[in-house]
């Protein structure tokens, strides 16, 4: 039984990987595939070859990425809240702009990687290799575990990633506060959840926040709820952030 399911996860590549998904994408060969637009939350992708692939702005929260290989791969504005990279290889790769709440990157090789505007708040860097990675701009705050090192100039002060030459910078929280300053206007009604006309009626004023990037609903309501939350918002302000 254990041969064949073996035999299943060699299977799996980026022809026919939807037929796998979510949990039988363990091993999948994914190396070098457009995977931008697909739906890729909760997906099992233990030592998958996902390497100089393209997912760029997709959701890849929960997902579990023990092992696998992202080397080169494009992880631009990707969702990666709560994703398990431990051991992974992503040297090179490109996560400029990512949203990596409490994501596990433990014990994973960054060596080169591109964390610019990267939203590491919560994150596990714990033996993380982080040589030579440019962290220009990211945002950090109550990072868990040691990197196993930083690039030049860095260090981990009290949780938070800071550039020695700059000093401490805990921008999460400025950027949260930013960002549930503008949930509160667009909440007309006051119930903690924006819904379809209040985000019309905002929208038609013109207000520049809520413009950019022709932002619609549905792609800022993750879960379709026909309501946006906080933390729906507060991950798409980040990405305006990039």
């Amino acid at each position: 039984m254990v041969l064949l399911t073996g035999v299943v996860y060699s299977q799996c590549n980026k022809d026919n990987w939807e037929d796998y998904y979510p949990y039988k994408m363990q091993d999948c060969n994914l190396a070098g595939a457009d995977l931008k637009g697909a739906d890729l939350e909760w997906a099992f992708l233990k030592g998958a070859n996902l390497s100089g692939s393209n997912l760029e702005g997709l959701d890849l929260s929960g997902a579990y990425l023990q092992m696998a290989d992202l080397t080169g791969t494009n992880l631009t504005g990707t969702n990666l809240e709560n994703t398990d990279f431990t051991g992974a290889d992503l040297k090179g790769a490109d996560l400029k702009g990512s949203i990596c709440y409490g994501t596990n990157f433990s014990g994973a090789d960054l060596k080169g990687a591109d964390l610019e505007w990267a939203f590491l708040k919560g994150a596990n860097l714990n033996g993380v290799n982080l040589r030579e990675a440019d962290l220009t701009s990211v945002i950090s705050g109550g990072i868990k575990g040691t990197p196993k090192s930083l690039p030049d100039g860095w260090s981990l002060v009290g949780g938070v990633l800071v550039n020695e030459s700059e000093g401490i910078k805990d921008e999460s929280k400025d950027v949260e506060n930013e960002a549930l300053s503008l949930f509160d206007n667009i909440d007309i009604n006051g119930n903690k959840k924006i819904s379809k006309k209040e985000w019309k009626l905002y929208k038609e004023e013109q207000q520049p926040e809520v413009m950019k990037g022709k932002a619609t609903f549905s792609s800022v309501d993750r879960n379709k709820n026909k309501n946006i939350s906080k933390k729906e918002f507060i991950n798409f302000f980040i990405r305006l952030k990039k």
